[in-house]
């Protein structure tokens, strides 16, 4: 949590490598539903939880989307958990682009977080 304030979102979206979309999808849709989710849409990669959105997509698009680069995301450690994050001026970027590409609505508080290999 960067800004230091707890954002509780109700629709979170997940970047991961594209390789978990694909050949690893079974194994991450398997560890989300036992977290309590429910899957709802491949297409979207989505699940559900006590009025909470969880949404995955991979992490290789945010070049050609937002002009990210993925590769040089801050990496983060905490409790074991290995993950990567976007700096401020990027969540911008993909925040900005999401809107004027009617993704979210501007109301819409995403907190992303990447998980690395």
């Amino acid at each position: 949590m960067k800004s230091g304030i707890d954002l509780n979102p109700q629709d979170i979206d997940v970047l991961v490598p594209l390789e978990y979309l694909h050949e690893r999808w079974d194994v991450l849709r398997q560890t989300v539903e036992r977290l309590g989710y429910t899957f709802v849409d491949l297409r979207e990669h989505e699940f559900h939880k006590e009025g909470t959105k969880l949404a995955f997509a991979f992490v290789e698009d945010l070049a050609d989307f937002a002009d990210v680069d993925y590769k040089g995301l801050e990496l983060i450690e905490q409790n074991g958990v290995r993950y990567q994050s976007l700096s401020l001026e990027d969540f911008l970027r993909v925040y900005s682009k999401s809107i004027k590409d009617g993704i979210e609505e501007p109301k819409t508080i995403i907190k992303t977080r990447l998980k690395s290999k």
